[in-house]
């Protein structure tokens, strides 16, 4: 039996189709799906090594994808084949990955991200000596494609913005997300110009007082990064900017499928979106792996809420 273990930079189409092969098998043995960042693993960008394989003659039976979305700290996601586990392999990916974030000096820990019905997998990061630090839900909307008619304020308004609203975008996520703002603003001039992206602020009475983001896959349309300024948060401004959100999705024939994530104990939030006509679908546990100490807890908190 010849066991092989890769890590690269890019994934080939033929390693591509391997994964997905190999993700199904798992998602129809285990009753739940996982959670891959499918948009960037086929589309890396990087010289980094984010992607371990390991193969047995010749049989992808094992991977593990690094995803770095913040400065700080990367997330981890992988699935190994059913009839192939108990051997290690999960442990020898994982070992793979660490020493390859030994490279990069400024990671201080790694989240794994767990369905919640894989116990198996929270076992194997239990073992490694993670600790849980946040839940969320993934969300589907579920309604029918009418456009919402019923708006509390009428005079909020969703207008698109691009790399001129950058201050404010990142005054925005500084009070909502308790992060810093130049960390706000580096991490938004990222992404302000993806083409797969677009970003909206709600503008009230010539004031802009929220933000919501969306990032298109294939027939999907992902929301993310919506949140509405403090002052007027309770006031039904999030929902009148969900919902309009929402009619403007409502009108791009390619888009059949709407998701989005939301920590499980943000109960504001999760009342939106079953009001709006979304539903979870999925939850996930995310496990925190230490992996040098150099955060104060304030920071690392904010670190770990930020969406």
């Amino acid at each position: 039996m010849h066991r092989k273990m890769e890590k690269v930079t890019y994934l080939t189409p033929s390693q591509l189709d391997d994964i997905e092969q190999l993700v199904r098998e798992c998602e129809i043995a285990d009753n739940h799906p996982t959670k891959l960042y499918w948009n960037i693993i086929s589309d890396r960008k990087t010289e980094l090594f984010n992607d371990f394989l390991f193969y047995i003659d010749d049989q992808l039976v094992g991977y593990l994808a690094i995803f770095s979305f913040e400065s700080s700290h990367v997330e981890i996601s992988g699935v190994v084949h059913p009839q192939f586990r108990g051997n290690g392999i999960a442990h020898m990916l994982f070992q793979e990955a660490l020493h390859e974030l030994e490279y990069r000096e400024s990671i201080q820990y790694c989240l794994f991200v767990i369905h919640q019905s894989a116990i198996p997998a929270r076992h194997c990061v239990q073992a490694l000596g993670a600790e849980p630090a946040y839940s969320e839900y993934e969300m589907h909307f579920s309604r029918s494609l009418e456009p919402f008619t019923l708006f509390k304020h009428a005079e909020l308004t969703l207008v698109q913005v691009q790399r001129e609203a950058l201050k404010e975008l990142a005054r925005l996520d500084a009070i909502c997300f308790k992060a810093t703002y130049e960390h706000a603003r580096e991490r938004l001039s990222q992404v302000i110009d993806a083409t797969d992206r677009l970003i909206f602020v709600a503008r009230y009475r010539n004031k802009i007082i929220g933000k919501i983001h969306i990032r298109f896959e294939s027939n999907t349309a992902h929301i993310h990064d919506y949140c509405i300024d403090p002052v007027y948060q309770g006031q039904g401004f999030g929902e009148d900017l969900l919902k309009r959100t929402l009619n403007f999705l409502f009108t791009i024939d390619s888009v059949s499928q709407i998701r989005l994530d939301v920590t499980t104990d943000n109960s504001s939030a999760l009342n939106i979106y079953r009001r709006c006509g979304f539903e979870i679908t999925a939850a996930y546990d995310f496990w925190k792996y230490q992996l040098i100490n150099q955060f104060s807890d304030e920071e690392e908190v904010a670190d770990l809420q930020y969406h």
